[in-house]
């Protein structure tokens, strides 16, 4: 019997990883999937219960570079083009990857090759001039950081939520697919199935 329950698991795991992307729909025996017009899904699915539309905007996860470049305290720091004052200075409480020896850390994000933000041991800043005296700042391309300070210290890969861009508000179509089902919510932008709750 056991044997039976994990065969079973494993013939529907496909249709569930795929559960986002795409969708049956009983009125007319279709399958939708995102990207597919307003018209598509209408002959798939029929009329919707429901047409609004969102003032939210829709979001996407984009992936994001951090890129970390330190100092622990050493004299110089990225390759000598800066001095470092070492002891009893503002940033000796600051202990960046477990340095005992305080210093200062770099965080440059970077998505889609480009500067977004930056932060000089935590806070915020607009740009840096750190390194070698350089003047780089949010917006410019990631290959000028790497000419300036060299190679991070460390890199960690993740993600940030943006706005999808648009030329009008989100529309959202509620389906009821049976009795005792949930509705169902497909969300389109400029006229593209975008997105399947």
């Amino acid at each position: 019997m056991n044997r039976i329950s994990v065969l079973t698991g494993l013939l529907f795991l496909p249709f569930l990883s795929c559960a986002d992307d795409s969708y049956y729909c009983p009125q007319n025996h279709g399958y939708i999937n995102v990207g597919m017009t307003q018209d598509q899904i209408i002959a798939a699915c029929g009329q919707p219960i429901t047409k609004q539309e969102s003032n939210q905007p829709v979001m996407q996860r984009v992936p994001m570079q951090q890129l970390y470049f330190k100092d622990q305290g050493a004299p110089t720091a990225f390759y000598g083009v800066w001095k470092l004052q070492i002891g009893q200075s503002n940033y000796a409480h600051v202990q960046p990857f477990g340095s005992s020896n305080g210093g200062v850390m770099l965080q440059v994000n970077v998505v889609n090759n480009q500067v977004v933000s930056v932060n000089i041991n935590g806070s915020s800043t607009n740009g840096f001039s750190i390194c070698g005296g350089h003047n780089i700042k949010v917006g410019d391309p990631v290959n000028l950081v790497f000419g300036a300070c060299g190679s991070p210290s460390l890199v960690n890969n993740s993600f940030v939520n943006q706005p999808i861009p648009s030329r009008h508000k989100p529309q959202i179509w509620i389906y009821q697919p049976g009795e005792y089902q949930p509705p169902l919510s497909l969300t389109f932008i400029d006229g593209k199935l975008q997105s399947i709750n």
